[in-house]
């Protein structure tokens, strides 16, 4: 069993836009600050980030990203847009590979979902439910055991950073994330 320790809980553990699905046998808890020990046994479950648009990885989880990969736990991101508000979503795709690669995130563990009704708009709002549905469904078909995102806030202000955390601070409210 591998010891996490600096447990967050409840409200905290929300604002920071931090969730964990322990893995069977590991106790509940989430990673915080320097917290995080490098793991004991293999099998670890991989730790998502979810983000609106490329850029968002280095801006706002790269320290967290960087500690993960270096304490052996895979890594996965999951950018809900191209980041296409100055219509350089190709360029901000490429830029995403690039800074994840130099993170130290497997290219091949990188989803960029660029859906149509999730445009990258400073005053679009998102639809919560269609955001955690999206969420839910990669979560599940890979097994993540811990889900980083933005504050309640977004970090930013950004509105779609803001309902990427509603839609998984409504995931985690339903009990829909995966435990063991």
């Amino acid at each position: 069993m591998r010891k996490i320790s600096g447990e967050i809980r409840g409200r905290e553990r929300q604002r920071l836009g931090l969730w964990l699905a322990p893995a069977a046998g590991e106790g509940e808890g989430a990673a915080a600050g320097g917290g995080l020990s490098p793991p004991v046994t293999g099998g670890l479950r991989p730790a998502l980030l979810v983000i609106a648009h490329p850029d968002d990885e280095c801006m706002f989880f790269a320290p967290a990203a960087v500690r993960l990969v270096g304490c052996g736990v895979p890594v996965r991101v999951l950018c809900l847009s191209a980041g296409n508000f100055y219509n350089q979503g190709e360029i901000r795709k490429k830029e995403l590979l690039e800074s994840c690669g130099a993170l130290g995130i497997s290219l091949s563990h990188i989803t960029v979902l660029d859906h149509r009704d999730l445009p990258d708009h400073p005053r679009v709002q998102w639809d919560r439910d269609l955001v955690s549905s999206l969420i839910l469904r990669y979560i599940q078909s890979h097994h993540i055991g811990l889900v980083l995102t933005f504050d309640e806030g977004g970090v930013s202000g950004h509105v779609n950073h803001i309902a990427v955390y509603y839609a998984v601070r409504k995931l985690c409210s339903e009990r829909k994330l995966p435990v063991g």
